[in-house]
């Protein structure tokens, strides 16, 4: 599979200044180009989306730029084309920062690449054409002959932020059609495919939630119930917890978080990592994205509450997923009698129970 970057174009998107300034770029920059399209290409937290309309302002400026290179004509208006995406590109920053700006948040400052590029199959003789936006992050250096600081792209290190690869093919009829939308997020910036694409993602929300839930319940459920109603007990609720409290989930941060970083109680090590190893794939085989808001009324299950008998007459209670459930119940051994200690943060549960003596 041979690549070919037919047009590339840089402008650095200043949302300060409400201004974009165009970053000119050389051929040299093709390995670079090259290196970030197969970076986004086989990075597996993409998550697929479809157009809203074949009119929208950034998808009609890709098919009109694509159809100009193709056609060896209209250089100007693909340097426009380039240019007005940069600038709604700006105008929804702006927008964006405006809002997270009260709560002491910054957008990322970079540039937006973008390049049209073709890729030929040898083997086949196909080929399909691809749109690149992606955002591209500045790092201070200095310049080895006036030894001034200056900013740049870093080639040796691709950083992806926000990234859309849009793969184009053409039909019989030498129509352009949009195939493929790919969208690489670094955080939970809905602006970037609800805004500025104007894409929208093919599998939802809800659907992602409810199917990433059910799929690693049924996994708990069949290798570790059998082996371990503690351990199974405790995964359960710290998964629920986990999507409960976090907005925006990133697949492999939810598997080292709830599950990498466990602590087994009565299941092995073995039987951890193999379990750590199917939860790995269940995004492939039963088809949820990796990145996705979650919507927290698709969970739908409860955490279940655990009773523990710590005498006759004491009960303990879990009713929620506990984090970290090491560092706040121990139990210990102290000359023979045993004990269970809790730690707490309520003020009136500590006064009742501290030692007068």
């Amino acid at each position: 599979m041979s690549t070919i970057v037919l047009f590339k174009d840089a402008y650095l998107i200043d949302y300060t200044s409400h201004s974009i300034l165009r970053k000119p770029i050389t051929d040299e920059f093709n390995d670079y180009v090259t290196e970030l399209v197969n970076e986004i290409s086989k990075n597996v937290n993409l998550q697929y989306f479809q157009i809203r309309d074949m009119s929208t302002q950034v998808i009609s400026r890709v098919l009109d730029s694509i159809d100009r290179v193709i056609a060896n004509n209209g250089l100007e208006m693909i340097l426009e084309n380039i240019k007005t995406i940069a600038n709604r590109l700006l105008e929804k920053e702006i927008h964006k920062q405006e809002q997270i700006s009260q709560m002491g948040r910054n957008i990322k400052k970079g540039s937006l690449l973008q390049a049209i590029i073709k890729r030929d199959d040898e083997e086949t003789g196909e080929y399909e054409y691809l749109y690149m936006l992606t955002k591209v992050e500045h790092n201070a250096y200095i310049d080895e002959e006036s030894f001034n600081l200056k900013r740049g792209f870093q080639v040796e290190k691709v950083s992806l932020w926000k990234s859309c690869l849009i793969h184009v093919v053409q039909d019989t009829s030498k129509n352009l059609q949009i195939g493929d939308i790919k969208v690489f997020l670094d955080n939970p910036a809905t602006y970037w495919h609800n805004d500025f694409l104007e894409v929208d993602p093919i599998r939802k929300d809800e659907f992602n939630t409810k199917t990433l839930f059910r799929s690693v319940e049924h996994v708990l459920r069949k290798k570790i119930f059998s082996q371990s109603n503690h351990d199974y007990f405790m995964l359960r609720n710290n998964l629920i917890g986990y999507m409960r409290r976090t907005p925006y989930i990133d697949y492999g941060i939810l598997v080292d978080t709830v599950f990498k970083s466990y602590p087994c109680e009565e299941i092995t090590e073995d039987v951890k990592n193999t379990l750590i190893t199917t939860l790995e794939k269940l995004p492939d085989s039963n088809k949820f994205d990796r990145q996705f808001n979650c919507v927290n009324t698709a969970i739908g299950a409860k955490i279940i509450k655990k009773s523990f008998n710590l005498t006759d007459d004491i009960e303990l209670i879990i009713k929620n997923a506990l984090n970290n459930a090491e560092n706040i119940i121990t139990a210990g051994d102290e000359s023979g009698r045993r004990y269970v200690k809790i730690y707490t943060n309520d003020d009136e549960t500590y006064r009742t129970f501290k030692s007068r003596h």
